[in-house]
């Protein structure tokens, strides 16, 4: 990790600590765990068609400043990467507008635990867009895509609709353009179906990408998602 990485990681643990011992009626703390039948990330299984395992907690105040930590499973299935699991680090601030529009601005830190000589851990900088209660548009920008040095720009839009039954709908869009030589620039897709029962949450969802992320090999094949997550509000 270098100083840079280091010191993000530092702030962004501070300002969860502060959200962590805030004044219960100034701070929204929630944690989120679920178990999935593969983390796929942008399109990209992250499991190498594997189990996915994810923790998250997340804290915000009413100020809009958030911040928080997940964990997820990883299993890359390379001889020479031994990587089992991404610890996320992330901080920002969400500015509501009005009643119809808000945006958000984030600074993610993703952290690997492998101690290969080569160091995979990466940042990005995302800021979204949110329109009603139905769409979102992100654009997300990295200087070091995976620890590969590459750039990498990645543009999303989701839309989301409430169905009768505690049901609802999502569906995402998104496009990666990526500066480097081991995958060209691709597009990706999925659409879930979600019911919810009071702190439970189950989803299936259909992923697919384009040929320009073939080189990825299975990691980028079209697949179904199935999903059960649980979330608590701890203040």
């Amino acid at each position: 990790m270098t100083d840079f990485s280091g010191a993000v990681c530092r702030a962004i643990a501070c300002l969860l600590a502060y959200l962590l011992t805030a004044v219960p009626a100034s701070a929204d703390v929630n944690l989120q765990m679920s178990i999935n039948s593969d983390y796929v990330y942008r399109g990209l299984s992250q499991t190498a068609s594997g189990t996915g395992l994810q923790a998250v907690l997340h804290g915000q105040l009413d100020s809009g400043w958030f911040g928080g930590i997940g964990m997820n499973r990883v299993d890359y299935r390379r001889p020479s990467d031994e990587r089992s699991v991404e610890t996320n680090y992330f901080a920002g601030v969400h500015v509501r507008r009005n009643e119809d529009f808000a945006y958000s601005v984030a600074l993610v830190y993703y952290d690997y635990n492998d101690d290969s000589p080569i160091d995979y851990d990466w940042r990005e900088a995302q800021i979204n867009f949110h329109l009603t209660d139905h769409w979102t548009a992100t654009y997300a920008y990295s200087d070091d895509w995976y620890g590969l040095n590459d750039a990498s720009h990645t543009a999303e839009l989701i839309y989301v609709y409430a169905l009768p039954k505690s049901f609802s709908t999502a569906i995402t869009a998104g496009y990666s353009r990526i500066n480097g030589v081991l995958i060209e620039d691709y597009a990706f897709a999925d659409a879930k179906l979600a019911w919810s029962h009071g702190p439970l949450t189950m989803s299936l969802g259909y992923t697919i990408t384009d040929d320009g992320a073939n080189r990825l090999g299975s990691a980028a094949d079209s697949r179904w998602l199935l999903s059960l997550a649980w979330q608590h509000k701890l203040y």
